[in-house]
């Protein structure tokens, strides 16, 4: 990279007091392929050899060297290896998945930075906060638990799809649906006739 420096600056909302309503905005930046977290107005370095880093409220993944990490401390910079030879990878607000060998995996420990393989040969993936879905082909897919690593199929035959706080919803022949049940996939038809739709997919 001809640039030597690249600063990327992503603030959320982290730890908040019960007795106050000051709350400790975290920031993390990337300068030279090392990552920084700043916590309590100190910038705190985290790894060298650095290739991109993702941050959500509450959670900060990075990898390195063909590995993914996770920040378990975001006071001290502590972190854990999740996996090494991933693919991609996309993190939310308490929320971590990635792709490895086309298989797709959800991290059940956000402590230990333990993973599981929920779903096989995946076309595409989309994160948010508690909630992870996919598609194999066109068929569309969720996490309904992650500690167990359970699945459930939502439909078939789905064009797209968004994934939002605990939220899905996606188009199927035109028809807008949303997600009820996370433990069966169950959904309710909202809208016929959508040509576009949107929503707000992390925190």
């Amino acid at each position: 990279m001809k640039t030597l420096v690249r600063l990327a600056l992503v603030f959320f909302v982290a730890c908040v007091n019960p007795n106050s309503s000051a709350m400790d905005s975290t920031m993390a930046f990337l300068k030279s392929g090392q990552l920084f977290i700043i916590s309590s107005s100190r910038a705190r370095s985290v790894k060298t050899n650095v290739t991109d880093f993702q941050v959500a409220r509450g959670t900060v993944a990075f990898t390195s060297g063909g590995g993914l990490y996770l920040v378990t401390d975001l006071n001290t910079g502590s972190f854990v290896l999740v996996q090494n030879g991933v693919s991609s990878y996309d993190v939310a607000e308490g929320t971590v998945a990635y792709v490895k060998n086309n298989d797709l995996y959800v991290v059940t420990d956000l402590s230990a930075g333990t993973s599981r393989a929920v779903a096989f040969s995946i076309s595409d993936y989309k994160v948010g906060p508690g909630a992870v879905a996919y598609r194999i082909s066109d068929t569309l897919g969720l996490v309904s638990d992650f500690s167990k690593a359970v699945i459930v199929q939502v439909s078939l035959d789905v064009d797209d799809y968004e994934v939002g706080d605990r939220t899905i919803i996606y188009r199927k022949s035109g028809s807008l649906y949303l997600v009820t049940d996370f433990s069966t996939g169950a959904s309710t038809l909202i809208q016929t006739n959508v040509s576009d739709y949107q929503m707000s997919n992390r925190q």
